[in-house]
């Protein structure tokens, strides 16, 4: 019984404390509207077809030094529009490419 209360009391802590994070996030400002964050990076599209015949997105913008953002599971290029497009503006040339899946 004595287990049983401990554990729920480390429960019950652990979730105000989440809840408190929680609403301090909703607090935050927000520095980039969603529209913004869903929207490609700036730059030429291309696609690159491999010898199985699948194809690949890719976004090159700028010139200068080249930065290749490859992104991971379960996201896509457009992980990298807001940074990608002010390295752009530092002179920068990126390249973004969907990964295969």
């Amino acid at each position: 019984m004595t287990a049983l209360l401990i554990i729920l009391a480390v429960v019950l802590l652990a979730y105000l404390g989440l809840k408190g994070n929680v609403n301090k996030l909703k607090k935050m400002p927000r520095p980039f509207k969603m529209e913004e964050l869903m929207t490609d990076p700036k730059g030429k599209e291309n696609f690159v077809t491999n010898s199985d015949g699948t194809k690949i997105r890719t976004i090159v913008a700028g010139d200068g030094p080249t930065i290749i953002f490859a992104h991971g599971y379960g996201a896509g290029l457009v992980e990298w529009n807001i940074i990608g497009n002010r390295l752009v503006e530092q002179g920068y040339r990126i390249i973004a490419f969907d990964q295969r899946g």
